[in-house]
């Protein structure tokens, strides 16, 4: 996975992150890429070509995006799983590009923080007869004045 941040808004108070990435999973792989949005943001669009040069399928079928409920011991407000199987069944791999938009949560705006920290997971194995998802991680810290 490669990508770029945009951050748009006023320069003391962002409101908006868009997120350009192109990913390849490999086809043996059924972690896919994951992305791990940090609180006081919400997903409010995702758009993906995965998995592209493929038999026509709709993009949606590979995309899940979840949220967590108010839970102060979570760092995540959502993630999102592009290529990811949960039965661990890999998933024939593919390339494509994902957007992802973020909008500031407009309930939690009096106490927006000077960065927030975007994680990203990729990969899977199996190792000593154990299961594994997102094997590779990065966080990416996103100033935000």
């Amino acid at each position: 996975m490669e990508g770029t941040i945009f951050i748009k808004g006023r320069e003391e108070s962002p409101d908006h992150i868009t997120i350009i990435a192109a990913i390849e999973i490999d086809p043996d792989d059924w972690g896919g890429v994951a992305f791990y949005i940090p609180e006081h943001w919400s997903v409010s669009n995702v758009t993906s070509s995965y998995p592209d040069h493929k038999p026509p399928a709709n993009a949606a079928d590979y995309i899940a995006t979840w949220t967590t409920e108010s839970n102060p011991l979570s760092q995540w407000n959502a993630w999102i799983e592009i290529g990811r199987d949960r039965s661990y069944t890999p998933t024939g791999g593919g390339s494509g590009t994902v957007v992802l938009e973020l909008v500031r949560d407009p309930d939690r705006s009096g106490n927006q923080p000077k960065s927030s920290e975007l994680g990203i997971e990729v990969g899977s194995r199996e190792a000593a007869g154990r299961k594994e998802m997102g094997t590779d991680t990065i966080t990416i810290s996103v100033p935000l004045e």
